[in-house]
Protein backbone atom coordinates (compact mmCIF):
# COMPACT_ATOMS: atom_id res chain seq x y z
CA UNK A 1 0.00 0.00 0.00
CA UNK A 2 2.76 2.55 0.86
CA UNK A 3 4.55 1.66 -2.56
CA UNK A 4 1.28 2.78 -4.45
CA UNK A 5 0.85 5.61 -2.32
CA UNK A 6 4.14 6.89 -3.43
CA UNK A 7 3.59 5.84 -6.37
CA UNK A 8 0.38 8.10 -6.91
CA UNK A 9 1.61 10.74 -5.00
CA UNK A 10 4.35 11.22 -6.83
CA UNK A 11 2.62 11.15 -10.23
CA UNK A 12 0.49 14.11 -8.67
CA UNK A 13 2.67 16.52 -7.91
CA UNK A 14 4.67 15.76 -11.09
CA UNK A 15 2.53 16.65 -13.09
CA UNK A 16 2.16 20.30 -14.78
CA UNK A 17 -1.66 20.44 -14.66
CA UNK A 18 -1.24 20.15 -10.55
CA UNK A 19 1.82 22.32 -10.71
CA UNK A 20 -0.12 25.29 -12.85
CA UNK A 21 -2.98 24.77 -10.32
CA UNK A 22 -0.86 25.27 -7.20
CA UNK A 23 0.82 28.24 -8.75
CA UNK A 24 -2.57 29.77 -9.71
CA UNK A 25 -4.05 29.06 -6.17
CA UNK A 26 -0.99 30.25 -4.40
CA UNK A 27 -1.65 33.87 -6.83
CA UNK A 28 -4.86 34.12 -5.90
CA UNK A 29 -3.91 33.44 -1.59
CA UNK A 30 -1.44 36.04 -2.22
CA UNK A 31 -4.16 38.29 -4.20
CA UNK A 32 -6.47 38.15 -1.40
CA UNK A 33 -4.04 38.45 1.55
CA UNK A 34 -3.21 42.00 -0.50
CA UNK A 35 -7.02 42.83 -0.65
CA UNK A 36 -7.10 42.33 3.24
CA UNK A 37 -3.89 44.24 3.83
CA UNK A 38 -5.27 47.08 1.79
CA UNK A 39 -8.78 47.45 3.52
CA UNK A 40 -7.05 46.48 7.01
CA UNK A 41 -7.74 50.16 9.53
CA UNK A 42 -4.37 51.50 10.63
CA UNK A 43 -3.67 52.73 13.97
CA UNK A 44 -2.99 56.20 12.16
CA UNK A 45 -6.32 56.06 10.88
CA UNK A 46 -8.22 55.25 13.61
CA UNK A 47 -6.15 58.43 15.33
CA UNK A 48 -7.04 60.79 12.51
CA UNK A 49 -10.53 59.50 12.44
CA UNK A 50 -11.04 60.30 16.50
CA UNK A 51 -9.30 63.35 16.66
CA UNK A 52 -11.71 64.86 13.50
CA UNK A 53 -14.89 63.44 15.83
CA UNK A 54 -13.61 65.21 18.70
CA UNK A 55 -13.31 68.71 16.82
CA UNK A 56 -16.53 68.27 15.51
CA UNK A 57 -18.34 67.28 18.99
CA UNK A 58 -15.78 70.10 20.67
CA UNK A 59 -17.39 72.75 17.62
CA UNK A 60 -20.90 71.79 18.62
CA UNK A 61 -20.43 71.88 22.41
CA UNK A 62 -18.92 75.06 21.88
CA UNK A 63 -22.16 76.50 20.05
CA UNK A 64 -24.35 75.22 22.58
CA UNK A 65 -22.43 77.09 25.17
CA UNK A 66 -22.81 80.28 23.55
CA UNK A 67 -26.48 79.46 22.92
CA UNK A 68 -26.45 78.86 26.78
CA UNK A 69 -25.17 82.13 28.01
CA UNK A 70 -27.71 84.04 25.47
CA UNK A 71 -30.19 82.34 27.15
CA UNK A 72 -31.67 80.72 24.37
CA UNK A 73 -31.52 77.09 26.03
CA UNK A 74 -31.52 75.73 29.48
CA UNK A 75 -27.96 74.59 31.23
CA UNK A 76 -29.64 71.38 31.85
CA UNK A 77 -29.91 70.70 27.64
CA UNK A 78 -29.55 66.70 27.65
CA UNK A 79 -27.91 67.34 24.29
CA UNK A 80 -25.03 68.80 26.01
CA UNK A 81 -24.91 66.45 28.24
CA UNK A 82 -24.41 63.91 25.35
CA UNK A 83 -21.77 65.55 23.62
CA UNK A 84 -20.03 65.55 26.94
CA UNK A 85 -20.78 62.30 27.65
CA UNK A 86 -19.34 61.73 24.09
CA UNK A 87 -16.24 63.60 24.02
CA UNK A 88 -15.20 61.95 27.54
CA UNK A 89 -15.58 58.42 25.52
CA UNK A 90 -13.93 59.58 22.61
CA UNK A 91 -10.81 61.04 24.32
CA UNK A 92 -10.84 57.89 26.55
CA UNK A 93 -10.75 55.98 23.04
CA UNK A 94 -7.46 58.08 21.74
CA UNK A 95 -5.85 57.92 24.57
CA UNK A 96 -5.95 54.12 24.20
CA UNK A 97 -4.58 54.59 20.24
CA UNK A 98 -1.92 56.19 21.49
CA UNK A 99 -0.87 54.14 24.16
CA UNK A 100 -1.66 51.30 22.39
CA UNK A 101 -3.56 50.35 24.87
CA UNK A 102 -6.22 47.79 24.35
CA UNK A 103 -7.66 47.12 27.47
CA UNK A 104 -8.13 50.53 27.92
CA UNK A 105 -10.02 50.96 24.00
CA UNK A 106 -12.10 47.55 24.70
CA UNK A 107 -12.64 48.59 28.45
CA UNK A 108 -14.45 51.79 27.29
CA UNK A 109 -16.04 50.15 24.65
CA UNK A 110 -17.93 47.84 26.67
CA UNK A 111 -18.81 50.03 28.92
CA UNK A 112 -20.76 51.80 26.72
CA UNK A 113 -21.96 48.80 25.22
CA UNK A 114 -23.71 47.59 28.53
CA UNK A 115 -25.17 50.90 28.74
CA UNK A 116 -26.67 50.93 25.35
CA UNK A 117 -27.93 47.47 26.16
CA UNK A 118 -29.98 48.02 28.70
CA UNK A 119 -31.94 50.57 26.55
CA UNK A 120 -32.50 48.43 23.59
CA UNK A 121 -35.33 45.69 23.45
CA UNK A 122 -35.68 45.92 19.41
CA UNK A 123 -36.08 42.44 18.14
CA UNK A 124 -35.82 42.88 14.30
CA UNK A 125 -34.19 46.48 13.14
CA UNK A 126 -30.81 46.87 13.56
CA UNK A 127 -29.26 46.65 16.40
CA UNK A 128 -31.25 44.06 17.43
CA UNK A 129 -31.10 43.38 21.67
CA UNK A 130 -29.29 40.48 20.77
CA UNK A 131 -26.68 42.00 18.81
CA UNK A 132 -26.13 44.65 21.30
CA UNK A 133 -25.61 42.17 23.98
CA UNK A 134 -23.51 40.57 21.42
CA UNK A 135 -21.16 43.52 21.02
CA UNK A 136 -20.91 44.12 25.00
CA UNK A 137 -19.95 40.36 25.42
CA UNK A 138 -17.41 40.27 22.38
CA UNK A 139 -15.46 43.89 23.57
CA UNK A 140 -15.76 42.84 27.12
CA UNK A 141 -13.89 39.18 26.17
CA UNK A 142 -11.29 41.28 24.21
CA UNK A 143 -10.85 43.70 27.71
CA UNK A 144 -10.60 40.66 30.09
CA UNK A 145 -8.04 38.63 28.18
CA UNK A 146 -6.64 41.82 26.90
CA UNK A 147 -6.96 41.60 23.32
CA UNK A 148 -5.38 44.04 20.11
CA UNK A 149 -9.11 44.43 18.69
CA UNK A 150 -9.55 44.11 14.80
CA UNK A 151 -10.53 47.40 13.79
CA UNK A 152 -13.24 49.10 13.66
CA UNK A 153 -14.64 49.33 16.82
CA UNK A 154 -16.99 50.67 17.76
CA UNK A 155 -21.37 51.27 17.66
CA UNK A 156 -21.83 49.96 13.89
CA UNK A 157 -19.79 47.29 13.63
CA UNK A 158 -21.32 44.64 15.32
CA UNK A 159 -24.23 42.79 12.96
CA UNK A 160 -25.56 39.34 13.48
CA UNK A 161 -28.32 37.05 11.74
CA UNK A 162 -31.28 38.94 13.92
CA UNK A 163 -30.68 42.42 12.52
CA UNK A 164 -33.53 41.98 9.78
CA UNK A 165 -34.44 45.10 8.99
CA UNK A 166 -32.78 48.91 9.55
CA UNK A 167 -34.08 52.72 9.84
CA UNK A 168 -32.42 53.69 6.46
CA UNK A 169 -30.15 52.12 3.38
CA UNK A 170 -27.64 54.46 4.39
CA UNK A 171 -27.26 53.10 8.15
CA UNK A 172 -27.67 49.79 6.52
CA UNK A 173 -24.72 50.39 4.33
CA UNK A 174 -22.47 51.61 6.63
CA UNK A 175 -22.85 48.75 9.28
CA UNK A 176 -22.35 46.05 6.62
CA UNK A 177 -19.19 48.49 5.96
CA UNK A 178 -18.31 48.52 9.43
CA UNK A 179 -18.50 44.92 10.01
CA UNK A 180 -17.07 42.85 7.45
CA UNK A 181 -13.64 43.06 9.03
CA UNK A 182 -10.60 42.86 7.44
CA UNK A 183 -7.21 42.55 8.61
CA UNK A 184 -3.47 41.46 7.79
CA UNK A 185 -2.73 39.40 10.96
CA UNK A 186 -1.59 35.74 10.22
CA UNK A 187 -5.14 34.26 12.26
CA UNK A 188 -7.88 37.13 11.00
CA UNK A 189 -6.73 36.56 7.38
CA UNK A 190 -7.26 32.84 7.74
CA UNK A 191 -10.59 33.60 9.56
CA UNK A 192 -11.49 35.37 6.15
CA UNK A 193 -9.94 32.85 4.07
CA UNK A 194 -11.54 29.46 5.65
CA UNK A 195 -14.96 31.11 5.46
CA UNK A 196 -14.24 32.02 1.39
CA UNK A 197 -12.61 28.89 0.69
CA UNK A 198 -14.46 26.47 2.95
CA UNK A 199 -17.67 25.51 0.96
CA UNK A 200 -18.22 24.65 -2.76
CA UNK A 201 -15.75 27.35 -3.94
CA UNK A 202 -13.52 25.62 -2.08
CA UNK A 203 -14.07 21.78 -3.23
CA UNK A 204 -14.48 22.67 -6.85
CA UNK A 205 -11.20 23.79 -7.22
CA UNK A 206 -9.80 20.61 -5.32
CA UNK A 207 -12.29 18.71 -7.73
CA UNK A 208 -10.62 20.15 -10.72
CA UNK A 209 -7.52 19.37 -9.03
CA UNK A 210 -7.30 16.22 -8.86
CA UNK A 211 -10.86 15.21 -11.44
CA UNK A 212 -8.73 12.51 -13.58
CA UNK A 213 -7.04 10.36 -10.81
CA UNK A 214 -9.79 7.44 -12.28
CA UNK A 215 -10.07 8.46 -15.35
CA UNK A 216 -6.92 9.23 -17.09
CA UNK A 217 -6.47 5.39 -16.52
CA UNK A 218 -8.63 3.54 -18.70
CA UNK A 219 -10.86 0.63 -16.92
CA UNK A 220 -11.35 -2.96 -19.02
CA UNK A 221 -9.00 -5.80 -19.28
CA UNK A 222 -6.81 -3.75 -21.75
CA UNK A 223 -6.92 -0.54 -19.49
CA UNK A 224 -3.80 1.14 -18.37
CA UNK A 225 -4.87 1.00 -14.52
CA UNK A 226 -4.64 -3.57 -15.06
CA UNK A 227 -0.89 -2.57 -15.35
CA UNK A 228 -0.61 -2.11 -11.84
CA UNK A 229 -2.21 -5.28 -11.54
CA UNK A 230 0.89 -7.26 -12.86
CA UNK A 231 2.62 -5.96 -10.02
CA UNK A 232 1.47 -7.85 -6.38
CA UNK A 233 -0.98 -5.25 -5.82
CA UNK A 234 -4.63 -6.01 -5.74
CA UNK A 235 -7.96 -3.74 -7.16
CA UNK A 236 -9.35 -3.13 -4.15
CA UNK A 237 -5.63 -2.09 -3.04
CA UNK A 238 -5.46 0.14 -6.05
CA UNK A 239 -8.56 2.24 -5.76
CA UNK A 240 -7.85 2.32 -2.21
CA UNK A 241 -4.02 3.96 -2.34
CA UNK A 242 -5.82 6.27 -4.98
CA UNK A 243 -8.11 7.50 -2.39
CA UNK A 244 -5.79 7.78 0.58
CA UNK A 245 -3.53 9.81 -1.87
CA UNK A 246 -6.33 12.35 -2.43
CA UNK A 247 -6.70 12.80 1.28
CA UNK A 248 -2.79 12.79 1.69
CA UNK A 249 -1.91 15.76 -0.79
CA UNK A 250 -4.83 17.23 0.32
CA UNK A 251 -4.10 17.82 3.25
CA UNK A 252 -0.40 18.84 2.79
CA UNK A 253 -2.14 21.55 0.33
CA UNK A 254 -4.15 22.89 2.75
CA UNK A 255 -1.40 23.01 5.44
CA UNK A 256 0.79 24.48 2.93
CA UNK A 257 -1.43 27.31 2.37
CA UNK A 258 -2.41 27.90 5.66
CA UNK A 259 1.59 28.21 6.26
CA UNK A 260 1.80 30.68 3.05
CA UNK A 261 -1.13 32.73 5.15
CA UNK A 262 0.97 32.33 8.28
CA UNK A 263 4.37 33.88 6.79
CA UNK A 264 2.47 36.51 4.75
CA UNK A 265 0.81 37.89 7.95
CA UNK A 266 3.77 37.40 10.07
CA UNK A 267 5.79 39.52 7.60
CA UNK A 268 3.50 42.04 6.66
CA UNK A 269 1.55 42.69 10.23
CA UNK A 270 1.73 40.20 13.10
CA UNK A 271 0.30 36.55 13.86
CA UNK A 272 -2.59 37.67 15.75
CA UNK A 273 -3.86 35.95 19.00
CA UNK A 274 -5.65 32.40 19.34
CA UNK A 275 -7.74 33.50 21.92
CA UNK A 276 -9.68 35.85 19.76
CA UNK A 277 -13.13 35.46 20.15
CA UNK A 278 -15.63 33.94 17.57
CA UNK A 279 -19.56 34.54 18.11
CA UNK A 280 -21.16 31.07 18.29
CA UNK A 281 -25.25 31.27 18.01
CA UNK A 282 -27.21 29.58 20.59
CA UNK A 283 -30.56 28.13 21.12
CA UNK A 284 -33.39 30.57 22.98
CA UNK A 285 -31.57 33.85 21.51
CA UNK A 286 -28.69 32.95 23.45
CA UNK A 287 -25.07 33.20 22.50
CA UNK A 288 -21.18 32.37 23.41
CA UNK A 289 -17.85 32.76 22.02
CA UNK A 290 -14.73 30.56 20.92
CA UNK A 291 -11.25 31.37 20.53
CA UNK A 292 -10.25 32.34 17.06
CA UNK A 293 -7.73 29.26 17.04
CA UNK A 294 -10.40 26.69 18.39
CA UNK A 295 -12.86 28.32 15.37
CA UNK A 296 -10.12 27.58 12.76
CA UNK A 297 -9.21 24.15 13.68
CA UNK A 298 -13.21 23.31 13.58
CA UNK A 299 -13.05 24.46 10.36
CA UNK A 300 -10.44 22.63 8.96
CA UNK A 301 -11.43 19.28 10.37
CA UNK A 302 -15.62 19.84 9.27
CA UNK A 303 -13.84 20.77 5.83
CA UNK A 304 -12.04 17.64 5.31
CA UNK A 305 -14.70 15.51 5.63
CA UNK A 306 -16.97 17.50 3.23
CA UNK A 307 -13.91 17.08 0.56
CA UNK A 308 -13.60 12.87 1.69
CA UNK A 309 -17.67 12.86 0.90
CA UNK A 310 -16.85 15.09 -2.14
CA UNK A 311 -13.99 12.78 -3.29
CA UNK A 312 -16.42 9.71 -2.98
CA UNK A 313 -18.69 11.12 -5.27
CA UNK A 314 -16.17 12.09 -7.56
CA UNK A 315 -14.70 8.34 -7.65
CA UNK A 316 -18.14 7.12 -8.01
CA UNK A 317 -18.71 9.19 -11.41
CA UNK A 318 -15.33 8.46 -12.37
CA UNK A 319 -15.93 4.70 -12.15
CA UNK A 320 -19.43 5.40 -13.58
CA UNK A 321 -18.70 7.79 -17.23
CA UNK A 322 -14.95 6.34 -17.14
CA UNK A 323 -14.61 10.27 -18.49
CA UNK A 324 -13.11 13.39 -16.67
CA UNK A 325 -15.32 15.46 -17.90
CA UNK A 326 -18.41 14.02 -17.26
CA UNK A 327 -17.52 12.41 -13.75
CA UNK A 328 -16.82 16.56 -12.67
CA UNK A 329 -19.90 17.95 -13.72
CA UNK A 330 -21.89 15.29 -12.57
CA UNK A 331 -19.70 15.91 -9.42
CA UNK A 332 -20.70 19.37 -9.02
CA UNK A 333 -24.13 19.34 -10.13
CA UNK A 334 -25.15 16.70 -7.56
CA UNK A 335 -23.37 19.12 -4.63
CA UNK A 336 -24.89 22.21 -6.08
CA UNK A 337 -28.61 20.18 -6.24
CA UNK A 338 -27.75 18.67 -2.53
CA UNK A 339 -27.57 22.48 -1.52
CA UNK A 340 -30.04 23.47 -2.86
CA UNK A 341 -32.56 20.59 -1.43
CA UNK A 342 -31.42 21.27 1.81
CA UNK A 343 -32.62 24.33 1.68
CA UNK A 344 -35.99 23.26 1.76
CA UNK A 345 -35.24 20.63 4.86
CA UNK A 346 -32.94 22.32 7.56
CA UNK A 347 -35.81 22.91 9.77
CA UNK A 348 -36.33 19.08 9.44
CA UNK A 349 -34.64 16.04 12.00
CA UNK A 350 -33.45 15.14 8.36
CA UNK A 351 -31.29 17.92 7.84
CA UNK A 352 -28.59 16.90 10.67
CA UNK A 353 -28.21 13.66 8.82
CA UNK A 354 -28.48 14.51 5.28
CA UNK A 355 -24.49 15.33 4.04
CA UNK A 356 -24.87 18.70 2.11
CA UNK A 357 -25.89 20.40 4.69
CA UNK A 358 -23.06 20.72 5.58
CA UNK A 359 -20.69 21.52 2.93
CA UNK A 360 -21.05 25.42 3.94
CA UNK A 361 -18.50 24.95 6.80
CA UNK A 362 -18.78 28.84 8.09
CA UNK A 363 -22.31 28.30 8.43
CA UNK A 364 -22.06 24.96 10.30
CA UNK A 365 -19.43 25.81 12.74
CA UNK A 366 -20.53 29.00 14.09
CA UNK A 367 -24.52 27.77 14.25
CA UNK A 368 -26.04 30.26 12.26
CA UNK A 369 -27.64 28.03 9.88
CA UNK A 370 -29.03 26.55 13.45
CA UNK A 371 -29.85 29.51 14.82
CA UNK A 372 -31.58 30.77 11.85
CA UNK A 373 -33.72 27.16 11.54
CA UNK A 374 -34.07 27.03 14.90
CA UNK A 375 -32.16 23.12 14.86
CA UNK A 376 -29.37 22.79 16.80
CA UNK A 377 -28.90 19.46 15.49
CA UNK A 378 -26.54 20.62 12.95
CA UNK A 379 -23.05 20.59 14.56
CA UNK A 380 -19.92 19.59 13.77
CA UNK A 381 -19.97 16.22 15.60
CA UNK A 382 -23.12 15.41 13.54
CA UNK A 383 -21.49 16.45 10.23
CA UNK A 384 -18.78 14.82 11.14
CA UNK A 385 -20.21 11.41 11.73
CA UNK A 386 -23.03 11.74 8.92
CA UNK A 387 -20.03 12.60 6.17
CA UNK A 388 -18.07 9.74 7.02
CA UNK A 389 -20.83 7.25 7.23
CA UNK A 390 -22.28 8.51 3.35
CA UNK A 391 -18.35 8.89 1.74
CA UNK A 392 -18.18 4.69 3.01
CA UNK A 393 -21.68 3.82 1.71
CA UNK A 394 -20.75 5.59 -1.71
CA UNK A 395 -17.26 3.94 -1.58
CA UNK A 396 -18.10 0.93 -1.03
CA UNK A 397 -20.66 1.06 -3.91
CA UNK A 398 -18.12 2.62 -6.12
CA UNK A 399 -15.43 -0.13 -5.64
CA UNK A 400 -17.97 -3.00 -6.61
CA UNK A 401 -18.79 -0.81 -9.78
CA UNK A 402 -14.64 -0.67 -9.90
CA UNK A 403 -13.96 -4.37 -10.07
CA UNK A 404 -16.62 -4.66 -12.01
CA UNK A 405 -15.68 -3.22 -14.74
CA UNK A 406 -12.02 -3.59 -14.48
CA UNK A 407 -13.28 -7.44 -15.43
CA UNK A 408 -15.02 -6.04 -18.47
Amino acid sequence: MKSLIKFESLKIIKSKYFLSLITLITVILCSYYSYNYVHTLTIDDLIQDIRTKLEMEEESLAAYEEEIDEGNISENNMEVENILTRIEFDTEKLQGYLDKDWERVTTAEYQRAAEEKERNDNIYSWPTEFTSEARYEENKWLADHQLRPVFPIHYWSTLTIYDEAFDSAVIEESVRESSNKHSGNSLYFLYNSYNVGFGIVGVAFLLFLFGDIITKESMGRNGTINFLTTQPHSHLKIITSKFLTLMMVTIGLLISLTFIGIILGIVFDYFGKWMYPVLIYQPELSMSFIPMGLYLLYCVILFLFVVLFSYSLMFLFSVITNRTSMALGLTLVTLILGMQLNETIRETAFAAYYPFTYIDVEKIISHEWAALHDNFELTLHNGVITLLLSTILIMTLTIKLFLKKINE
